[in-house]
C-alpha cells in the first residue's frame, strides 16, 4: 500500500453531515469515505480529460482529412502529367 498522508480539511457542517450519514449507510468511517469519493473523482476526471484530448484530436484530423480532399484532385492531376 502507498504511504498514506494526514491531512486537514474545512467543509461545511452540512456536507459533513451528509458525509457521515453516508458512511452510518455504508457502514464504513468519515475517513474511508471520503478517501473513495477523492479516487472515483480523480478516476473520473482522467477520463474526462482524455474525451477532451479525443475530441480535440478527432476534431484537427477531420480538417486535416477536409484539406486533403480538397487538395487530392490537384495531385491527381501532377501524377498524370506526361
Amino acid at each position: 500500500m502507498a504511504a498514506v498522508r494526514r491531512i486537514l480539511v474545512t467543509v461545511p457542517a452540512s456536507l459533513l453531515e451528509q458525509v457521515d450519514g453516508l458512511a452510518a449507510l455504508e457502514r464504513t468511517d468519515r475517513d474511508a469515505l471520503i478517501q473513495e469519493a477523492v479516487r472515483i473523482y480523480v478516476e473520473e476526471r482522467k477520463k474526462r480529460d482524455m474525451r477532451e484530448q479525443l475530441r480535440r484530436g478527432y476534431r484537427e484530423m477531420s480538417r486535416i482529412n477536409l484539406t486533403l480532399a480538397e487538395e487530392g484532385p490537384i495531385f491527381e492531376r501532377i501524377g498524370s502529367l506526361p
